[in-house]
């Protein structure tokens, strides 16, 4: 890495086609909206990753913020997957999902969401069901509106003080709780939109 200290120049520009070197690709026959709650999932990773490659780890403390809005976007965007999944199954009435879906409140998101895996699943085993509802009434209690990881201070000026969260967050242990989580929602997200398709083939076949 340069020491060089990085400075604007005319004509720098922050999305640029790449001729070579290293890029992102966004080819629209490969680039899906379903991959992003699982993208922002993999960029809190690889953040972790390098802040434990970090010789002064204990210096960028900081890094927690973007690290737990990451996880929490992937949380939000998973959610609001599945309830969608449910409006196009007819499970649920737009009218009644659509205020939750328009804000960030997980804890309503996720009631929703939960209503649609217990009617899919009611025989399955409830240990996971709770406790991924632990981990994201955790992340509710931490951030109920999606500004305070995002955020030091509310509109009204307040700084945020993040009582509920302990002075010492072990890394290790987020990564690998969230990874559960995510797993979870992922997979009942997969298995409702291959019940949703197989709906409409069944609705295309009767005619």
């Amino acid at each position: 890495m340069s020491d060089k200290l990085a400075w604007p120049r005319k004509g720098n520009k922050a999305f640029v086609s790449a001729a070579q070197g290293k890029s992102f690709q966004l080819n629209p026959f490969r680039f899906s909206l379903l991959l992003k709650p699982d993208t922002f999932k993999i960029a809190a990773e690889m953040v972790i990753e390098q802040c434990h490659e970090a010789d002064r780890f204990r210096f960028r403390d900081e890094l927690f913020f973007p690290v737990a809005y990451l996880y929490r976007h992937g949380l939000e965007l998973l959610l609001k997957d599945i309830i969608y999944t449910g409006i196009h199954m007819n499970f649920f009435e737009r009218d009644i999902v659509m205020e939750a879906l328009a804000n960030h409140n997980l804890a309503k998101l996720w009631n929703h969401a939960k209503k649609l895996l217990l009617d899919r699943w009611p025989t399955a085993d409830q240990a996971p069901v709770k406790a991924v509802e632990a981990v994201i009434n955790e992340y509710h209690q931490a951030d109920p509106n999606g500004q305070v990881f995002r955020y030091d201070e509310d509109k009204n000026g307040r700084r945020h003080r993040h009582e509920t969260l302990p002075e010492n967050i072990a890394i290790d242990e987020m990564r690998k709780t969230m990874d559960g989580v995510f797993t979870f929602l992922d997979t009942t997200a997969s298995c409702l939109r291959d019940d949703l398709s197989n709906m409409l083939d069944m609705a295309n076949d009767s005619y």
